[in-house]
């Protein structure tokens, strides 16, 4: 009786251990097909940790009242935590790799999309306004994207196909919490900054004071152009008033560098005149983009995140 409790226990032991396995196919399937889950990456890790520590108790207060020797508890509960281990090491070692050859299909799928962009551009002297363009001229219908999770391409025209960014640093926010959304990845990431957008011709399109501190909320000191350029610990302070005061949308890039000095650092934000993507998303507060250029130039960073090259395109991971 003692011996076929044991071997009862050892088996509950054992399903409790595969459950995590289990989930972990589950998550490495839609890892190969690109299929979106519900529940993004990191809920499954702390599912696994949250199954684990639930199942050690339960698996203890069953031992107990069956009077299962301890022996035989411990290789149970070895059981259980090796298991759930496994389909840790194996979801994180396998998971990105999976994805990406899911996104590499993907890529070449898209062929027939670019290709038909391209000759558009090349027969009718510019890009299409939109895909719908394409048909029935140069495509049949517009394919899906082969990826279940995110099936539809999206496409934009550039008016201009250059652009890039330049940035000043506004000093350390002091372990202070940030104002709104990180936007730009530049710099020291425990600095604020005051980036620009330029156009191909270096006119300023758009200007952003980014990841500013709560801190600064009532201490806006006056623009002066003197202490902008020899302490850069005051900057803070001024970049409200200066931005206020001269705007600089629509300024080129050499007025804007003659009032604020040289700039600490700049990137090419964009070298094409049209872009196809694809939306891919992990889950919750996630904006992964997959996209492609024809120039096949990309930044290291952009949108957000930094940027890894799958093939011809390119993966932001936000």
């Amino acid at each position: 009786m003692a011996e076929t409790k044991g071997k009862n226990f050892q088996l509950g032991a054992t399903l409790v251990g595969l459950l995590p396995v289990f989930l972990c196919l589950i998550d490495l399937r839609e890892s190969v097909f690109a299929i979106q889950s519900d529940m993004p990456p990191f809920l499954f890790i702390l599912l696994f940790c949250t199954l684990g520590i639930l199942a050690l108790p339960f698996i203890l207060i069953v031992a107990w009242r069956l009077r299962i020797p301890w022996k035989i508890v411990f290789r149970g509960l070895l059981t259980t935590v090796v298991l759930t281990l496994l389909a840790l090491a194996t979801m994180i070692y396998l998971n990105s790799s999976l994805r990406d050859r899911a996104f590499k299909r993907a890529a070449d799928h898209a062929e027939i999309v670019v290709d038909a962009i391209k000759r558009f551009e090349r027969y009718e002297g510019h890009p299409p306004d939109s895909l719908k363009d394409l048909v029935p001229k140069y495509l049949a219908a517009i394919p899906k994207t082969s990826l279940q999770s995110y099936p539809e391409f999206e496409y934009e025209r550039f008016q201009d196909s250059g652009g890039s960014l330049i940035w000043w640093d506004l000093g350390s926010r002091r372990g202070a919490p940030m104002q709104g959304l990180w936007v730009y990845p530049d710099g020291d990431p425990d600095h604020a900054i005051l980036a620009f957008q330029l156009d191909g011709k270096g006119i300023v399109v758009d200007s952003r004071m980014d990841r500013l501190p709560d801190t600064i909320r009532g201490q806006a000191l006056p623009f002066s152009k003197e202490t902008w350029l020899a302490k850069q610990d005051q900057r803070l302070f001024m970049v409200g008033n200066l931005i206020d005061k001269h705007g600089f949308v629509d300024l080129h890039r050499s007025k804007v560098e003659s009032l604020l000095g040289p700039p600490n650092g700049s990137r090419i934000l964009r070298d094409s005149p049209w872009e196809l993507r694809i939306q891919c998303s992990l889950g919750i507060m996630n904006w992964d983009v997959f996209f492609y250029w024809p120039t096949e130039h990309y930044p290291e960073e952009i949108y957000g995140g930094w940027v890894e090259k799958i093939g011809k395109w390119a993966y932001v991971h936000e």
